[in-house]
């Protein structure tokens, strides 16, 4: 009944609904920030770099300071989207250079949440969900199998 297949589809389940959950709160997020207003501010930091020595992955490292009502705020998300190659890096790091004045988006109701780029940077917004769902159903299936003794010897 409750065998190791049982209790690795239960993980592979809960990993994967968590990850679900993550992925329709980043698209409920993408969705509202394209109402967020806008206000002025200055890059303070902005550089293209590598992730690690060893790696392929590169990073745009940034930071903008913005006011909104009087209260000034210190940001350093850029994108809802992961920057990981060189070009995408470079891009950015030549249109957000140290000492820039930009446009920032910032939620209206949380002035602190703020972003630079608006978008998902045209990544497929669905593929992350359907994985999730894809594993919640072979969890579920696995642990189905284990409670059955479908695995047992």
């Amino acid at each position: 009944m409750f065998n190791a297949a049982f209790f690795g589809g239960l993980f592979f389940v809960l990993l994967s609904c968590f990850l679900l959950y993550k992925k329709l709160e980043a698209k409920r997020l993408l969705t509202e920030c394209q109402l967020w207003p806008s206000t002025k501010g200055t890059m303070t930091t902005s550089e293209a770099s590598k992730y690690d020595a060893k790696s392929t992955r590169w990073d745009f490292m940034a930071v903008y300071e913005y006011e909104v009502d009087g209260q000034a705020f210190k940001n350093s998300v850029v994108t809802l989207y992961t920057i990981s190659n060189k070009d995408e890096a470079q891009s950015l790091a030549k249109k957000y250079p140290l000492g820039k004045e930009v446009k920032v988006y910032y939620n209206p109701r949380k002035p602190q949440q703020s972003l630079l780029e608006k978008g998902n940077g045209n990544r497929k917004p669905n593929s992350e969900i359907h994985f999730a769902i894809i594993g919640i159903v072979i969890g579920a299936l696995v642990m189905t199998a284990g409670y059955l003794g479908w695995f047992n010897s």
